[in-house]
């Protein structure tokens, strides 16, 4: 399940179909709240896929894997702390809680594989 959940055409998918359904909720937002988070969800998106890409073809230090995935959890837990701070309904926030999971998920998994390369 995690091999499909690292292609990031899916994550892709799951963000746009849930901007969708923020924009065909409210005609006007007020506030582009979600257009902050959808650009950070595409710089995180960018960023991971081409650290990856870096990672596979050269060397890569254990430390430098640990910060990378450390400054993603960063901004992982402080999206979700904006999200409940934020005066948005249960149901927009679920939306972005769903795609920060991923995130976590994905993060949670490459910590484990940093371990055990790191026992090797």
């Amino acid at each position: 399940m995690l091999t499909k959940l690292k292609n990031p055409i899916f994550l892709i998918l799951i963000v746009f179909l849930a901007t969708l359904t923020v924009r065909l909720v409210y005609n006007n937002p007020p506030h582009y709240i979600y257009d902050w988070l959808m650009g950070i969800y595409a710089i995180r998106l960018i960023g991971r896929t081409l650290y990856e890409k870096y990672k596979n073809k050269h060397r890569t230090s254990i430390v430098t894997d640990m910060v990378v995935e450390v400054i993603m959890v960063m901004i992982s837990v402080g999206i979700i702390l904006f999200l409940f701070m934020s005066q948005e309904t249960w149901w927009h926030k679920l939306l972005f809680l769903i795609g920060e999971s991923y995130f976590l998920i994905y993060s949670g998994y490459t910590f484990k594989e940093i371990i055990q390369k790191e026992r090797n």
